[in-house]
């Protein structure tokens, strides 16, 4: 094998490793790792979903909320990028669930039977999940289309804490529904912010998420109704 003048390698001639990584790998080894962060999360979330509802009646709220997943959902979408944002929501929320049922299975001793038949219908919880997961990823994925289909996606996603809010003070009947409340009014925010550093519109925003909070209000109080039949 012959020799490397040390000449070659201080004038460029010898290409290291590390230097002959293209951007777009090294942009798909960072969007690797952030997916599997999104994964480890929704695991952790999933646990919580449990062990929260111990902490005081304030945390079964938080514990039991929708936000906490859309959101997650939603960035692992946008870290995905466009193409694959489905798969990573549907990954990630299906990870949260299962998360959830392997607490339940190994920390409360609930057996797998009764977790994934009749008794939790996990199995028909965990198809639901990946169909929702791909949903919302695919909403977090649509945030890296051109305007004004990015700010549709993004006034979604920050109606969901306002929804949430809302429906928590309508629907609630527990002092502890006040400090519910808000903690989802700092998520609103942040999620605005997040949305302009993005690059969506602040005029855009203001006209679509009231339009999106209406949409989901109706839909999430239909579910309550009907599905869980539940009046006001």
């Amino acid at each position: 094998m012959a020799a490397v003048d040390p000449e070659d390698i201080e004038a460029g001639g010898i290409e290291t490793a590390t230097s002959s990584a293209s951007p777009s790998t090294l942009r798909a080894g960072r969007r690797l790792v952030l997916v599997a962060l999104h994964l480890l999360v929704a695991v952790v979330l999933g646990v919580f979903s449990d062990v929260g509802t111990g902490w005081g009646q304030q945390w079964v709220y938080v514990a039991m909320a929708a936000t906490p997943w859309v959101v997650l959902v939603f960035s692992a979408g946008r870290t995905s990028g466009l193409s694959w944002s489905p798969l990573g929501g549907a990954l990630t929320l299906v990870a949260g669930l299962a998360g959830y049922y392997l607490w339940l299975h190994w920390g409360q001793g609930v057996s797998a039977e009764t977790l994934l038949g009749n008794g939790f219908n996990g199995a028909v919880w965990l198809g639901l999940g990946a169909a929702v997961g791909a949903l919302a990823g695919l909403v977090g994925g649509c945030t890296r289309l051109p305007q004004p289909w990015s700010d549709f996606a993004w006034a979604g996603v920050v109606a969901t804490p306002i929804v949430e809010a809302l429906l928590l003070a309508s629907y609630g009947t527990d002092p502890p529904v006040l400090s519910a409340v808000l903690i989802w009014s700092p998520v609103a925010i942040a999620l605005v912010a997040w949305a302009l550093r993005s690059g969506a519109r602040a005029r855009a925003l203001a006209v679509m998420v009231p339009i999106a909070c209406l949409v989901l209000w109706q839909v999430e109080v239909t579910i309550i109704q009907e599905v869980l039949g539940r009046r006001n």
